[in-house]
């Protein structure tokens, strides 16, 4: 994706597969300084919103969000404005595409849930491209600086990184898996408040990091078969239930949120 941070080359918020098969791109604005200062910013998100296109079957909806928050001393009410306006886009994806889309876009959303839990060089290699000359404008600092060592070189520290971690365990829905746990207390809160501490999971298939852990191909010609068995079909749910809400991705990818008291 373009690695502007503002303006014409700066990717949209979102890119968003549905249920149905389509791709939508939203950006997203909000400001508390005002109706002017949000349209001022909706200008921004309308360049980012034009990165890309999708076109025929697997088109879905192309919007920027604006949202004006106001406090309970400002005259105007909290606003909400939503655009759709026309351009030139940066990168344009045709029906026939639909499914390299989705591919790519699993092993992204798979590499930032590896990147959570510490693999960071795991997360790397899945995210850099093969064909790199073309990718290279598309690319952060580092990924560029990580792309010029050797695909072999690369995947062995991955593997390496992978082969040798040391993650908190835990299960969900009679699936293990290892990530991250941690808790963050606001003790200014009081007793009173419904909670005063907010404790996240964050883990990945214990299955499925084993068999990336142990493959004897690289992870260029490896890992599509794998991703295939274990996120072929994969979705994004949200369950909320009370205190605790709990998002996960097919079977590989679990993250739980809990309010609770200290």
């Amino acid at each position: 994706m373009p690695k502007a941070k503002v303006g014409q080359g700066k990717a949209p918020d979102f890119v968003i597969r549905d249920r149905f098969g389509k791709w939508h791109v939203l950006e997203c604005k909000g400001t508390q300084s005002g109706r002017g200062w949000r349209n001022k910013f909706l200008k921004d998100a309308i360049a980012q919103k034009h990165v890309i296109n999708v076109l025929g079957s697997i088109r879905g909806e192309r919007l920027a969000a604006g949202l004006s928050i106001c406090n309970e001393q400002d005259k105007q009410e909290t606003h909400l404005k939503i655009i759709d306006p026309d351009g030139d886009p940066l990168l344009t994806f045709e029906s026939d595409q639909g499914e390299e889309m989705r591919s790519k876009a699993r092993r992204i959303s798979i590499a930032r849930g590896l990147g959570i839990i510490g693999l960071n060089d795991v997360a790397q290699e899945l995210i850099i491209p093969p064909e790199t000359d073309f990718a290279g404008s598309f690319l952060s600092p580092n990924e560029i600086r990580q792309s010029r060592t050797s695909r072999k070189e690369r995947s062995k520290k991955a593997k390496s990184q992978i082969q040798e971690r040391d993650l908190t365990k835990f299960q969900h829905a009679h699936k293990k898996y290892e990530g991250r746990r941690g808790s963050f207390e606001f003790p200014e809160l009081g007793r009173t408040a419904l909670f005063n501490t907010i404790s996240i999971s964050q883990g990945v298939n214990r299955e499925f990091l084993n068999e990336i852990s142990f493959t004897e191909k690289e992870f260029d010609s490896g890992i599509e078969d794998i991703l295939n068995s274990h996120a072929g079909d994969a979705s994004v749910e949200i369950l909320s239930e009370g205190s605790r809400t709990i998002l996960t991705y097919g079977d590989i990818l679990y993250a739980e949120l809990r309010l609770k008291h200290a």
